[in-house]
């Protein structure tokens, strides 16, 4: 249970790892509104994508006798499909809640509809991420009770019952380069380690880089963190220059190949937005500029010679590629790219408890496979607040300038050097 995205990320792989299992049953719960996931070939397996309003079918699978029923949903999805089901017997043994810290204590009740004494929770969450969004901010006795369901657990219960919580100390998803920046500036254990192949993943490209060139020096596969940043002084919330350069970045990573990691071939248009690269905002008029600009040039230009039904499909995705960070939790992509957009020292000075909040910068860099780049002005990285709690959030952004401890020349680019621009990486 958990937001479309999260859980379609986990479906992805159980039907990787289950496909040729006859004795399964994958149900994808969702609305009538929603798309289907259009998961790679499904083999043996049994899967079906059920609205979750079609109660008649919903009774229908609970009665089927797989030896592995796997039910996948949001909240409010789970809770029309099963209340008032006629299958009463029907109970669920154990119940995943993924990105667990992102889900407020009142979403997490549909997911005790169908349970049983012996039903058994695992609730998957980071309190160093970001929180469940909320108009109002709440404290004293009833602030968990606001909160997060993990957050919920882990104040109220796990003091006393400290067996019930398990700190995660393996990262499967991102390199080592990634993970050891995670663990510096976010306080993880010092345990927690990158493991298997991704350890030393790296991304790669059909085409060779061109490291004279800024924007293919800052794809190069060797830097695992990239930090671009330049003069502004100006620039609210939405950033045609920083646009310009994000566009530039995906439109050299999808020319010269993006190949899937251990796949040895080329990301196609749509799996090359929905799981190869990512552009992260924290504003929707900057997301608006980038998503335009991209649908210009992979669609509008007819230069890459998609078909209509291509068109409409990667649409579709751009839109989602293209997003914030709150969109983007419990998702991944081999490469993250962050336009932080904000220049102005005004606007910076407003919005510092926004910008500068460290879970977000945890969840963008977390989200990244192999490569993260973030652009930003010099404004925002060297503001000057005179709120000691906002300074002690800018630690983990300014962690970041000092992480990537090498400089690649770029003067000789005019667009960069007009703007007193510095390229810094991490091999």
């Amino acid at each position: 249970m958990g937001n479309y995205d999260a859980t379609d990320n986990i479906l992805s792989s159980i039907i990787e790892l289950l496909n040729h299992y006859e004795d399964v049953s994958i149900t994808r719960i969702k609305s009538s509104r929603r798309a289907d996931a259009n998961f790679p070939k499904i083999e043996k397996l049994n899967f079906e994508e059920l609205v979750a309003d079609n109660k008649k079918r919903c009774e229908e699978l609970v009665k089927m006798k797989y030896k592995f029923q796997i039910f996948s949903s949001t909240p409010d999805q789970l809770e029309k499909a099963f209340i008032n089901n006629s299958a009463r017997s029907f109970k669920f043994d154990f119940v995943i809640v993924d990105e667990a810290s992102q889900m407020d204590v009142g979403h997490f009740i549909p997911g005790l509809i169908k349970i049983a004494p012996s039903t058994q929770f695992l609730l998957a969450g980071d309190h160093l991420q970001l929180p469940p969004i909320s108009k109002v901010k709440i404290k004293g006795a009833e602030e968990n009770y606001f909160g997060s369901i993990y957050d919920f657990f882990r104040k109220e219960y796990a003091s006393f019952y400290p067996e019930m919580k398990s700190d995660l100390l393996y990262n499967r998803r991102s390199n080592e380069t990634i993970v050891e920046f995670n663990k510096t500036a976010f306080n993880y254990p010092a345990a927690y380690q990158a493991v298997s192949t991704n350890a030393k993943g790296k991304i790669s490209f059909k085409s060779s880089i061109n490291q004279n060139d800024v924007l293919d020096a800052a794809l190069h596969p060797n830097f695992s963190t990239v930090l671009l940043s330049y003069e502004d002084g100006y620039s609210h919330q939405s950033n045609l220059f920083e646009a310009e350069k994000v566009l530039g970045l995906v439109s050299r990573a999808w020319e010269k190949q993006l190949i899937e990691f251990e796949k040895n071939k080329a990301y196609s248009i749509l799996n090359f937005f929905d799981k190869g690269l990512g552009i992260v905002v924290p504003h929707r008029a900057q997301r608006t500029v980038i998503q335009q600009l991209l649908m210009e040039y992979f669609i509008d230009s007819n230069k890459h010679g998609f078909d209509q039904n291509i068109k409409k499909l990667l649409k579709e995705k751009i839109i989602s590629a293209v997003d914030t960070v709150e969109k983007y939790q419990g998702q991944q992509r081999e490469i993250m790219i962050c336009s932080y957009v904000l220049g102005d020292p005004d606007l910076i000075s407003q919005e510092e408890e926004f910008i500068f909040n460290p879970n977000r910068l945890n969840v963008i860099i977390s989200r990244a496979r192999f490569k993260v780049i973030l652009i930003a002005s010099d404004q925002l990285l060297s503001h000057a607040s005179d709120d000691i709690d906002i300074i002690e959030n800018q630690k983990s952004l300014l962690k970041y300038v000092e992480y990537t401890n090498k400089e690649l020349d770029i003067s000789s680019d005019i667009s960069w050097s007009q703007k007193s621009a510095r390229f810094r990486y991490r091999e």
